[in-house]
């Protein structure tokens, strides 16, 4: 049934208490897909999604994008912002909202998502074929901390181990894998 009328204050005053989680304007939906389809971003999210709703696995990060377009997400992250990489014509989405007032993590706000400019243009001293490897989330032998950190995103856990020829640091991630790390470079990779 449809409720008529104030249904706000119906809802309000019902026994029902509903969880209405992160709803969004209809007006900021078409303002965005007005304002932003057709526009060349950076993609700064590996979580794509094909739009059969199936993950997109190895898929990339910090490459140019086109924004095709936004439907309506699930409960928790109210918007599929379509997408395509310049290099590829198939659509991809992520998931996200416009704007920080809908229970989102920062990290899925539209400008964390997408960025404006080249994000390798922070990052002039790392190599190209280490840019390669970050843009794929694949850590290379020889990475320094930071470049795993922005390739894979920071461990859930670290130690150090003590070894003949000094200390080992070994970051560990939920995934399972593995990195070790001597004299600040990455020396090996268990997955």
């Amino acid at each position: 049934e449809i409720m008529s009328g104030d249904w706000s204050s119906d809802v309000c005053s019902s026994d029902l208490n509903p969880l209405i989680p992160g709803l969004i304007s209809e007006q900021e939906l078409i303002f965005a897909a007005d304002f932003f389809t057709g526009s060349e971003f950076y993609i700064m999210d590996n979580e794509w999604y094909n739009l059969d709703d199936t993950p997109v696995f190895n898929s990339r990060k910090f490459i140019k994008v086109n924004i095709a377009g936004f439907k309506p997400g699930n409960d928790d992250m109210p918007i599929k912002i379509l997408f395509s990489p310049v290099d590829d014509e198939k659509i991809y989405y992520v998931r996200g909202v416009l704007s920080g007032t809908l229970n989102a993590t920062r990290r899925n706000q539209f400008f964390k998502l997408f960025s404006d400019n080249n994000p390798q243009d922070k990052y002039k001293n790392i190599t190209s074929s280490n840019w390669n490897s970050i843009i794929n989330s694949k850590p290379a032998i020889g990475m320094t901390q930071d470049e795993v950190k922005l390739c894979i995103g920071n461990p859930s856990e670290i130690k150090r181990i003590p070894t003949y020829s000094g200390l080992r640091l070994v970051w560990y991630y939920n995934a399972g894998t593995m990195i070790y790390f001597e004299d600040g470079l990455v020396k090996d990779i268990k997955k």
